[in-house]
């Protein structure tokens, strides 16, 4: 079923920041006022960098570094071997427990998988597609080594990505994935923009730590029916959705701004379940200046 992990069976090095600028190249100009995708505005067009603060290097400590924009989460081409979190970092697997790191201290949840800090290597590319690839290598909570292929090709109808994961070991191991593009209408913010999303249900998300709930119908006017358009507003999104309606095999998340501009993504049936989150950052100027849209293969906290 869909609230299951997937398993997967046996079967010149450029820097991240490189490709991610020579994919920015490729794009016009025009096509950074509707996006947000982990290669393009937030990194590159803003020309983020981390530094660090100070030049000299004492014997007494590190130096600290932080990123040039405050953003709170680094790039990544793909959000695997789980979307989202897991909740206290613990789940069994084939009877064996395993306890995951926990990369979101103030939740206590493993968030966003392994794959946020990899290397990926260019294998191939042209003019308009590349090929990056990236091995998640065996780890306490995860021991598993899986191969990711992520690919990219832009053409006239938009920027299409796909994702491969191959198990390099010799037992299964549970699996998920995700994007995890920003997306940004135009000028303003979420609160002024109008978002279309065709979904039938929602998983609770509980208390400040969002643990999963039950999965909750959307009836028509609710809070979470975006299925004729609704303006965001000030609500808060930090939930997962599913029962998405597919039309020709593709279900869709459009974001439209006041001023006409606006962007549109699509994906398949492979990704039942989709999180939407309205990127809040209270306090910070990039709060709510973009909707983070992330088709899944599986919830919440699925392993």
């Amino acid at each position: 079923g869909h609230d299951a992990p997937r398993l997967i069976r046996p079967g010149h090095r450029w820097s991240r920041l490189e490709v991610l600028e020579w994919l920015r190249d490729e794009l016009p100009d025009d096509a950074l006022v509707g996006m947000d995708l982990p290669p393009f505005d937030r990194l590159l067009a803003r020309r983020h960098r981390r530094r660090c603060r100070g030049r000299t290097m004492r014997r007494r400590g590190p130096q600290p570094m932080q990123p040039a924009d405050g953003l709170h989460e680094p790039d990544v081409p793909a959000v695997t071997p789980w979307p989202n979190r897991i909740v206290d970092g613990c789940y069994i697997f084939h009877g064996g427990e395993q306890q995951l790191a926990i990369s979101e201290p103030s939740r206590g949840h493993a968030l966003h998988g392994l794959a946020l800090w990899l290397n990926f290597d260019v294998i191939e590319k042209n003019e308009s597609a590349v090929s990056l690839l990236g091995v998640i290598q065996p780890q306490t909570g995860y021991p598993h080594r899986i191969e990711i292929l992520v690919n990219y090709s832009l053409s006239e109808e938009g920027l299409e990505t796909s994702v491969t994961a191959t198990n390099l070991g010799d037992s299964p191991a549970p699996y998920g994935v995700a994007p995890h593009p920003y997306l940004i209408a135009g000028p303003g913010s979420v609160d002024d923009w109008t978002l279309t999303a065709s979904v039938s249900s929602y998983l609770e998300a509980l208390g400040e730590r969002l643990l999963p709930g039950e999965i909750l119908s959307i009836g028509e006017g609710d809070e979470f029916d975006f299925s004729s358009g609704k303006v965001v507003g000030d609500l808060f999104i930090d939930h997962a959705f599913t029962g998405a309606v597919f039309s020709n095999e593709k279900a869709s998340v459009t974001l439209m701004s006041p001023a006409g501009t606006g962007v549109q993504m699509t994906w398949g049936p492979e990704l039942p379940w989709l999180q939407l989150h309205t990127a809040d950052l209270p306090g910070h100027s990039l709060s709510r200046r973009s909707l983070a849209v992330e088709p899944m293969t599986c919830p919440p906290n699925a392993f």
